[in-house]
């Protein structure tokens, strides 16, 4: 959700907690997403304001960071202004 808000909707660390007096509720998004399917944000939310924070990559490009790097997947994925570092590109 965050590569496709452009960074609007921050990915917060899945951490349950368990409370006898509140009911928890989880939802799953993107759920069942076939591999090739590439994430971006629209355009309507990338301007010279905010510019592009996440270079577009497929499902699979995006599992195997976050397989490989867990909760530092996304810097490997990040956009920089001028230079996209080699290692998103490896992914």
């Amino acid at each position: 959700m965050h590569i496709a808000t452009n960074g609007q909707f921050k990915t917060a660390l899945h951490r349950a907690v368990v409370n006898r007096t509140r009911h928890r509720v989880s939802m799953a998004y993107f759920y069942g997403t076939p591999q090739e399917v590439k994430i971006s944000p629209p355009m309507k939310l990338v301007d010279v304001d905010h510019p592009l924070l996440y270079q577009p990559v497929t499902w699979k490009e995006y599992l195997d960071a976050k397989g490989k790097y867990f909760n530092r997947a996304l810097e490997f994925i990040k956009c920089e202004a001028l230079f996209i570092a080699d290692r998103c590109r490896q992914l």
